[in-house]
């Protein structure tokens, strides 16, 4: 859409004055050609990053659930984080981040040794920016730990192991506590 908002711009009488002017029209095309091939190297890559084949907007709003990870977003966070029975862990993550792709898989390994009593949830931070400036996520991994829709703690950066157990046994000490 932006790029045929460039091309409609070099139609317009603006350029064409230009020419009857005799300004150097052979400047202007090559930088024009430039910004539209940039405009269409970021439309490609917006495509790339906000489309997955074989998601359409039914999957997508629907909870979704791999390996005991719910994939949150703005459109079913109620339903997931805040209507919660149990603890939620929510990590705020990015796919471009090399910390979260560490921490991800350590939390889900202690998730899935709890069996049910806590859960986890991955908010993608480039997607979700609502929610990332909800919560006041200023760096990722971000982990924010929810009990009855309400944040009972968090931690930013990717914990060692022991400090993440740590950090998880306190949640589901927490919700059994509260239970």
């Amino acid at each position: 859409m932006l790029r045929h908002s460039v091309r409609d711009a070099i139609k317009t009488s603006q350029f064409k004055s230009c020419k009857a002017n005799n300004v150097a029209t052979k400047t202007l095309q090559p930088s024009l050609n430039l910004n539209l091939t940039r405009l269409n190297a970021r439309q490609t890559n917006f495509s790339r990053r906000y489309t997955t084949t074989g998601e359409t907007a039914a999957t997508k709003a629907s909870p979704t659930q791999q390996e005991g990870v719910f994939k949150v977003d703005e459109t079913n966070w109620v339903e997931i984080v805040e209507h919660a029975k149990t603890p939620i862990l929510v990590d705020f993550k990015a796919e471009w981040c090399g910390p979260c792709k560490v921490l991800g898989p350590r939390l889900q390994k202690l998730v899935a040794e709890r069996q049910g009593s806590i859960q986890l949830a991955v908010v993608d931070i480039d997607e979700n920016p609502r929610l990332t400036d909800k919560y006041n996520v200023t760096a990722v991994p971000t982990v924010h730990a929810f009990h009855h829709g309400a944040v009972v703690d968090s931690f930013m950066g990717a914990l060692n192991e022991d400090a993440l157990k740590e950090f998880v046994d306190k949640i589901q000490n927490h919700g059994n506590k509260q239970a």
